[in-house]
């Protein structure tokens, strides 16, 4: 887009040049912003990882295993979101909305096949401290 006055006004590099012979200035000190444009990298990335809600019925055919596996992904998901936040990188906030409620699905549908195999709560609790003692998380259990 040009404007009036023959400077690039946005091409999503959002510097300014004299004319449009002359290269693009890329020093900071000498650059100005001409748009408030998304960074193109940024853009890219946001455009890629549009998500949809997810719904519970989606894990139901799932197996044990493999929820595990998708509750453990979510939640490194979480801990990066964590991480960008807190270095001031880019991250969409909707993404700690999706992890959440994603993580929340998974384990609702885990707990509802073990109560259809007859699995108590203490016994699956009991389940879950042998699994992270064998997995040499000891002193995470209280």
């Amino acid at each position: 887009m040009m404007s009036l006055s023959g400077s690039l006004a946005c091409s999503h590099s959002c510097y300014m040049r004299s004319s449009p012979s002359q290269p693009l200035l890329r020093s900071r000190a000498i650059a100005r912003p001409l748009c408030r444009s998304t960074p193109p990298t940024v853009a890219a990335a946001e455009a890629s990882e549009k998500r949809q809600a997810t719904k519970a019925s989606e894990f139901q055919g799932m197996g044990a295993e493999k929820i595990d596996e998708e509750v453990q992904k979510s939640k490194r998901a979480l801990f990066d979101l964590r991480i960008a936040q807190r270095t001031k990188q880019p991250f969409k906030p909707s993404d700690f909305w999706y992890n959440k409620k994603k993580i929340a699905q998974l384990l609702t549908v885990r707990r509802q096949q073990e109560i259809e195999q007859g699995i108590a709560k203490r016994e699956s609790r009991s389940i879950e401290r042998k699994k992270l003692l064998a997995a040499g998380f000891g002193n995470l259990i209280h």
